[in-house]
């Protein structure tokens, strides 16, 4: 998950390194996840034209990503694209 809220409290420039961005990346963000929402995280990237990356929204609230073989087939089928 990304942390948006936590870079921007810890003086991360996360607005700046992310205009523009084009590596494709994948996002795979809990829906409820409190350093972002998965539908905050969205908006985002779309007001910064972040190109390139595909999105996954994962049931949860919480910044917790412990379900490693989910995130393993998730990244296997990004890396396959």
């Amino acid at each position: 998950g990304m942390p948006i809220n936590w870079c921007k409290e810890n003086g991360f420039a996360i607005d700046e390194w992310l205009l523009e961005y084009d590596v494709p990346t994948l996002f795979i963000q809990n829906k409820n996840d409190p350093a972002i929402h998965f539908d905050d995280l969205k908006d985002y990237l779309f007001e910064r034209n972040v190109h390139n990356h595909h999105m996954v929204e994962l049931e949860g609230d919480s910044h917790d990503y412990d379900t490693i073989p989910e995130l393993k087939r998730l990244t296997e089928e990004f890396i396959d694209l």
